[in-house]
């Protein structure tokens, strides 16, 4: 799925200068440069007369890339991702150990698992041990962990849909997660969907928004696209973070903050590649973003199948 996931994307990049940099940084398996190309994907399959250039100057730094149509400014365009390489394996570890113990499980179902703290490896292991159980429950299901762990909920929607359900205790909870659908179901569609989500404590966001906003320009528009927030309860945090950020003397040359997710996705009896974006405007911005990338980002999903 990541080979045919990339091959979707990689269309995007043909013809493009300097294009070979960031194609080596694929093939090493950087997270950075798959985040890169999934926004630049984005961007260029929703609208093919945009011009795009990779990595231009900006001062003595370069930034990701930027874009423009016709005769506008350029839209420079920083891109970086909300989930660290340790965070990201600490939770796929979590996410293929529970994985791999439905896999003798006859049935199609989406398990969803929420939890209030880290999790130790031997409450991973005793919970993979009793999941077998649990999800051959017939219909919805819903469970408590105990030692205030977290929930679990067992359910037969369909398979593909990136959601999770909203719990009022976690709602002010900056969380992580990831999801992962395995293969081997009726007629070579999904058997399973598993989600995690965890949370964590600190103010990533904000140091993202100072971090990247040095790389953009002061002249012209200026975009940070933030690879990892789909949820709504995610991107009501992150946006309140963000947002505190926007003031009339601070970041004026960022006109913007994309929080965007994507990943694989059945679609019938085939795959896409499903990406989903949400838009906070700075409003004290020296330079607003233009109208066709906030269109862009408006129609919020793109689904491209193979």
């Amino acid at each position: 799925m990541d080979i045919v996931g990339t091959g979707l994307r990689l269309a995007c990049l043909e013809g493009l200068a300097k294009s070979e940099k960031l194609l080596e940084q694929i093939r090493r398996r950087d997270s950075s440069a798959d985040a890169e190309l999934t926004a630049i994907y984005l961007l260029r399959s929703s609208e093919t007369c945009a011009d795009l250039e990779l990595y231009p100057a900006v001062g003595t730094r370069q930034a990701d890339f930027r874009v423009r149509k016709g005769a506008e400014p350029w839209t420079t365009v920083e891109v970086t991702q909300a989930l660290v390489s340790e965070e990201q394996d600490r939770v796929h570890a979590i996410l293929r150990q529970v994985t791999d113990s439905l896999r003798d499980i006859d049935a199609q179902f989406v398990l969803e698992l929420q939890f209030r703290r880290e999790p130790t490896a031997e409450e991973i292991a005793t919970l993979s041990a009793h999941l077998p159980n649990f999800c051959r429950l017939p219909g919805q299901q819903s469970a408590e962990l105990i030692d205030g762990l977290g929930f679990l909920f067992r359910d037969e929607v369909e398979i593909g849909r990136m959601r999770f359900r909203e719990i009022p205790e976690l709602a002010n909870t900056p969380m992580i997660g990831l999801v992962m659908f395995q293969s081997g179901g009726p007629g070579g569609g999904p058997h399973h969907q598993v989600a995690v989500r965890i949370p964590f404590s600190d103010t990533r966001a904000e140091r993202f928004l100072s971090d990247e906003s040095k790389q953009l320009p002061k002249a012209g528009p200026g975009l940070i696209m933030i690879c990892g927030p789909t949820s709504t309860n995610e991107i009501r945090v992150w946006s309140t973070l963000v947002q505190k950020r926007f003031q009339p003397q601070m970041h004026t040359r960022v006109s913007g903050v994309a929080l965007f997710g994507a990943g694989m996705a059945p679609v019938g009896n085939r795959y896409g590649w499903l990406v989903q974006v949400s838009l906070i405007p700075n409003p004290h911005a020296h330079t607003p973003l233009p109208e066709w990338i906030r269109n862009v980002i408006a129609a919020s999903s793109t689904l491209e199948t193979k």
